[in-house]
Order: C-alpha cells, then structure tokens, then sequence
C-alpha cells in the first residue's frame, strides 16, 4: 500500500506541474485517473467502513482528508504512518525548493545593482523577480496545504507522545507570518 500511495503522490505531483499544452498531457492525465480509480477501489477493499464516508469532490482518499474519527482503530494505524512519512518528505522538498528559490531571488538582486543600467535589462530584470517571487507564493502554499494534511493525520490519535510527534516530524513546523519575514511580528 506504501509503494501506490507513494507513486499516486509522485504522479499527482508531476502532473499537476506538467505543462498543460503538451500534447502527451491529457494521455498522463487519463492514466492517473485509472490509477486513483484503482487507488480508491483497493483502499474501499481493505478498509469497507470507509466506503460509507463522504469526501469532497477531487480528493484522494488518503487518511488526512477523512475526518479523525472515521480513521479511528488500529487497522488504519499503518496506512496514516505511511501518509506521514510521504507528507514529511514532501514538506523538506518544499523546504528545499524554497532556499532554492530564495537564493535565486537573491542572485537576480545582486545582478540588478550591479548590471541592470538600461530600460531593456531592467524590465528583464523585473520579469525575472516577479516569476521568482511567485515561485516562492507558489511552494509556500503547498507547505502550508501539506502541513494542513500533517495537522489532521497527527490529530488523529494514531501518534500520541509529543517527543514522537517531534522525531517523525524531523524539524518540520508551522509557518507564520513572522517566521516568513513580516517584521511587524503579526501573526
């Protein structure tokens, strides 16, 4: 169940960030909706008291998009472990992609002082830090959405120390206004 619930979360992710005018687009997207087909008749299977459940329209069922109390028991214990290992780990390549995008953002600064002169080079200029800034929009909501799912898979009573909450999170946390650079200390 790990290895699906992994490869329909790498294929969701890749198309969704896919280019929609490549002409193999809608081939991927056809087969990712067999796959979640599949997905979603296999979790039915081997959780039936699931099958009553009511998700929103265009979700996957995965045990953060249930509410705690349907995914309540020991039989669920394994398959909400599972979504939290791959949630954590979407959560650092977030990360990652955020310094990436940062130092980017940084670098196209520094050129802009030191080359940007004329009317031409800083209207590029300008392009490319309006495309780095609304990267970086881009992947701090999806932390913030993959963080949301973490929230409702710890709150559902499946971890309960906080010391093993803390260990299986490895450093993830919260983001605020403040810690996002909002000097006022608003949050």
């Amino acid at each position: 169940m790990l290895i699906l619930l992994a490869h329909l979360f790498h294929r969701k992710l890749h198309i969704t960030q896919g280019n929609i005018n490549d002409r193999n687009y809608y081939k991927k997207e056809d087969s990712l909706k067999l796959q979640l087909q599949e997905y979603k008749d296999r979790v039915y299977s081997v959780f039936p008291s699931l099958e009553q459940s009511t998700l929103p329209v265009n979700t996957s069922p995965l045990p953060s998009a249930f509410s705690p109390n349907e995914i309540k028991g020991h039989e669920f214990q394994e398959w909400v472990n599972c979504e939290l290992e791959i949630r954590v780990g979407i959560g650092h390549d977030c990360l990652a992609d955020l310094r990436h995008a940062i130092g980017l953002n940084h670098y196209i600064c520094r050129q802009q002082q030191k080359s940007a002169h004329g009317l031409r080079e800083m209207q590029q200029v300008s392009k490319q830090q309006s495309d780095s800034s609304r990267k970086k929009g881009f992947i701090i909501c999806c932390y913030i959405q993959n963080w949301k799912r973490i929230s409702c898979l710890l709150s559902s009573d499946h971890i309960i120390l906080t010391r093993q909450v803390e260990d299986r999170l490895k450093g993830l946390k919260l983001l605020s206004q403040y810690s996002l650079g909002d000097s006022g200390g608003h949050k």
